[in-house]
């Protein structure tokens, strides 16, 4: 039945980067969501270590010019999000509200973060489904 049929309205999520070990500052690549109306993206935060880890959300008109989102563009979330102590084995979820047609992420490590992280992207809505709107 159409109305209880989600996967004709959301893309599997899209791994930015994969869940592993982070130890040092990595710069994501993006995905593109132009095709879909809005986009969720998830940090899963795996066994934390040591503070110090901090993911940032980026967005991009050409997929190579990018940006930090500003946070109003994030569900109101502020757009650095810390990895720390109380964010182990734990899944943060954010709500892009932007008009850019890529998004990413970069994790940065101020020197001596250590937790396992992964980044991803759910597209959901898009501009043509099997079903009427």
């Amino acid at each position: 039945m159409g109305t209880k049929d989600l996967k004709s309205f959301i893309d599997v999520p899209v791994a930015l980067h994969e869940k592993v070990q982070v130890t040092s500052t990595q710069t994501i690549q993006g995905t593109e969501i132009s095709e879909f109306r809005r986009a969720m993206l998830v940090v899963d935060i795996g066994t934390w270590t040591t503070d110090g880890l901090t993911v940032t959300f980026q967005d991009s008109d050409d997929n190579s010019e990018w940006a930090d989102i500003a946070d109003a563009n994030l569900d109101g979330q502020a757009n650095d999000i810390a990895i720390k102590h109380g964010h182990a084995d734990a899944t943060l979820k954010v709500n892009y509200l932007g008009s850019k047609k890529y998004i990413g992420a970069k994790i940065t490590d101020s020197g001596s973060g250590d937790a396992v992280v992964g980044v991803y992207v759910v597209k959901g809505f898009p501009g043509q489904t099997p079903y009427p709107s």
